[in-house]
């Protein structure tokens, strides 16, 4: 225990106090002094202690005194001057045992403080952890005014959360960005960040829910916590497809408690209709539901707890994001060979008459004509004088088009000499039978070389697959959000159209964030779970984002306390004065001057 003698003076509003003058590094110390100051005291009563003697007459004596201990009037008691100067000394010595030490007033002291940002920081509302931490740390600021304040959050990625602070009210300014709305809060890696950015005098304070898996013990750390066990009901997985004709969903929901409950939700797609689980303690339940509407998102509700953040299941419809694509090949083997292996992905609509130029993917012969802006161009270029070969094949494993291909056994006719422009995907030997170049403003153009007469590619499971990855891909480029229903904490990646660079994400507060994309893709992670609308040129998106983390809805494991001590840190010396001196120097005073009490009590001329 760490005991701080502490003389403040309050000015503006609390923001700001004078430095502790003193911290007792060794406050144990009191405890030995308590016991001699103890132990001295009994030695003086015992001695005072009057003693019954038998006289034979009082008349020849000078004084007479009435017991201490007795009598028919109360008298106040007398302590002797010696013990009195005893006991002083040895409070003194104690104080200066307990290693007095003190910061010069105004000295800046730098200080980190670790804020967990995982949503499990809002269980209680009013008296969540979050509020309790920003009321423990605005104390502990108002108490140092040398304090120099770094906030770090502590989420999915560790990052600093404004400017350096040296008052309460700069630090109040923060407090509205941290959230608390990250799946999880690496807090080893913001330590690790912490310890890395400033000097090793600099103090680590770290404010979250959960008592630490190792308690710090190097003196630079403490770690307080805030958090207290409660029974949680939380979603912790959720779906939604085509079965058939029908549309489903599914949801996973966790008794987060030690005793068996009973809940009553209700399911809102486009009408709102009730359900009840009875889940055991510990326990998860799975159901799975018919929806009545498939195009109207569905929103699933559990009753109100503590923690409300996952609470609530929302799910968007799958997206048909379908390829506009176009075959301009000739009638011939080739073209009905690409029209049906493109049919069967299930991922394309044809093209309209004459909109060859807005058409996500072409495939043709080769031509100089280039590509529109964030077209797709497949070409197949001549094959006068191809020949069969059964390999050896070389593949780009790095590139998305020959995942799954396997071109064992497989006879591929082509011309075995020539230059193709791009970077091979597929060659033979030294010779590209498959090339890609990528262009200015997203588009790409592929090159192939292939005689169907007189190969078997296509008669192997490799064709199909080869245009299902090249569908696959085209479809990933698509403006708009990849997927609709997302974890909290995922990255959405938001594909802008060609020859656009900014992406508008409106969030479920109503907030509109602007993104600028980094090759026509931009990246977002939600701070928040709920549905979000999206901006890309003249088209609109949505997704919704939700809570679904077992470990941080799971408040059983949540506790309170310190660990930590920075007064045992060799930094905290380094950074202070010793002050022994200040209580050594008046007991060396005193001890003369009960030295010299003593020698005049020899002497006869002082009563003990």
């Amino acid at each position: 225990m760490v005991a701080a003698i502490q003389e403040s003076t309050a000015r503006a509003r609390g923001c700001q106090s004078v430095v502790p003058v003193m911290t007792l590094t060794f406050a144990s110390a009191l405890w030995g002094g308590a016991a001699i100051i103890a132990v001295l005291v009994g030695v003086y009563l015992f001695r005072s202690r009057s003693q019954p003697r038998v006289v034979g007459s009082l008349l020849l004596w000078v004084e007479q005194h009435r017991p201490s201990e007795g009598g028919q009037w109360r008298q106040r008691p007398q302590v002797p001057l010696l013990l009195a100067l005893e006991i002083l000394i040895v409070l003194l010595v104690a104080l200066a045992a307990a290693s007095p030490r003190g910061v010069a007033p105004g000295q800046g002291l730098p200080l980190l403080v670790i804020l967990d940002d995982s949503y499990s920081m809002r269980a209680g509302g009013a008296d969540s952890p979050r509020e309790q931490a920003i009321r423990a740390v605005e104390r502990e600021m108002a108490a140092h005014a040398g304090y120099q304040v770094r906030l770090i959050l502590a989420g999915s990625r560790p990052e600093f959360l404004g400017e350096t602070c040296r008052a309460v009210a700069q630090l109040r300014q923060f407090w509205p960005h941290w959230k608390c709305g990250s799946p999880q809060g690496d807090l080893d890696l913001a330590i690790a960040l912490a310890r890395e950015t400033r000097d090793h005098s600099a103090r680590l304070l770290v404010v979250t829910d959960r008592e630490p898996a190792v308690p710090p013990t190097d003196g630079r750390l403490q770690w307080w916590a805030f958090g207290r066990p409660r029974a949680n009901l939380a979603f912790i997985n959720g779906g939604r497809t085509m079965f058939g004709l029908k549309d489903r969903f599914f949801f996973e929901v966790a008794n987060l408690s030690s005793q068996p409950v009973r809940v009553e939700g209700t399911i809102d797609n486009g009408r709102e209709r009730h359900f009840t689980l009875e889940i055991a303690a510990a326990d998860t339940r799975r159901e799975v539901f018919d929806l009545d509407v498939p195009s109207a998102p569905v929103r699933v509700r559990l009753p109100t707890d503590d923690l409300p953040i996952d609470d609530e299941l929302i799910l968007l419809p799958p997206q048909q994001r379908l390829v506009t694509t176009a075959v301009t090949l000739g009638p011939g083997l080739l073209r009905d060979l690409t029209e049906r292996a493109m049919a069967a992905t299930g991922l394309v609509r044809a093209a309209t008459a004459g909109a060859t130029t807005t058409t996500d993917l072409v495939v043709r012969a080769a031509a100089e004509t280039p590509p529109s802006p964030g077209q797709w161009v497949w070409e197949f270029l001549p094959v006068a004088g191809a020949e069969p070969f059964l390999g050896p094949f070389a593949l780009d494993r790095a590139n998305p088009l020959v995942e799954g291909l396997s071109l064992d056994g497989v006879v591929w006719s082509s011309p075995a000499s020539g230059s193709v422009p791009g970077v091979p995907v597929v060659l033979l030997a030294n010779t590209p039978l498959v090339t890609e170049e990528r262009l200015a403003q997203g588009a790409r153009r592929f090159r192939m070389r292939y005689d169907p007469a007189r190969s078997t590619l296509h008669q192997s499971p490799n064709w199909p697959i080869l245009f299902w990855n090249l569908v696959r891909w085209r479809q990933t480029f698509l403006p708009g959000p990849a997927h609709p229903n997302l974890r909290l904490g995922m990255d959405v990646r938001l594909q802008a159209p060609a020859g656009r660079s900014e992406v508008q994400v409106t969030a479920p507060d109503g907030r509109m964030v602007t993104l600028h994309a980094v090759g026509e893709t931009a990246v977002f992670q939600p701070p928040a779970p709920g549905l979000y609308a999206v901006r890309c040129g003249g088209e609109t998106f949505a997704f919704a984002v939700n809570c679904l983390t077992r470990e941080e809805s799971d408040l059983r494991r949540a506790a309170t306390g310190h660990w930590g001590d920075w007064m045992q840190s060799e930094a905290f010396r380094q950074e202070s004065v010793d002050l022994s001196w200040v209580f050594l120097l008046p007991a060396a005073l005193l001890l003369g001057v009960h030295l010299f009490l003593i020698s005049l009590a020899a002497g006869g001329r002082i009563r003990r």
